[in-house]
């Protein structure tokens, strides 16, 4: 009776993995072909648009648009370390851009006494010593190895960015 109950729990196991299977893999079909109709729908509304269009139609397409974006992502998610680097080299340049704008060759206007600057050029400080320590930790060559996985670093990338910012506003009040 024993072996009996082991193999109907066994049997019943099996079937519910591989039905659960079967599921998963008709969900992600069924998004496939979701997106190829969507991407379909979305090239025939964009033709249309480049003819004659109007606002109602406009706006489908618009929608169409985000919907296809919206399940590409779904089907084929960004690497976190590759985001990471994107954002990364973003912010770089932006800081570069805030500081030759205080630090560049026609800044005969800026007063350095002046303490809304200092605390400008201290944050700008602030936000080299993040995309270092940042390109330090992502490349591995960080002095003691956090072993942080990519997303975490990401999170933590955008969590100070956000406390920087916040500390930037402040400076402009």
């Amino acid at each position: 009776m024993r072996k009996l109950n082991k193999l109907l729990v066994v049997t019943l196991s099996a079937a519910a993995s591989l039905s659960l299977g079967i599921i998963g893999v008709d969900a992600y079909a069924d998004k496939q072909q979701r997106l190829a109709q969507m991407e379909k729908e979305f090239k025939e509304q964009e033709e249309i648009l480049d003819k004659k269009y109007t606002d109602k139609q406009e706006k489908k397409v618009k929608d169409l648009s985000w919907e296809v974006g919206k399940l590409k992502k779904e089907l084929h998610p960004e690497d976190p370390e590759e985001v990471l680097k994107r954002k990364l080299s973003a912010f770089k340049q932006m800081t570069l851009i805030h500081e030759n704008s205080y630090k560049g060759e026609n800044v005969e206007e800026v007063d350095f006494n002046d303490p809304k600057v200092i605390k400008v050029l201290e944050a700008i400080e602030k936000r080299k010593q993040l995309i270092e320590r940042m390109e330090n930790e992502l490349s591995g060559n960080a002095k003691l190895t956090t072993g942080k996985s990519a997303q975490e670093l990401l999170d933590e990338f955008e969590q100070e960015k956000m406390e920087l910012s916040d500390t930037t506003k402040d400076t402009r009040e």
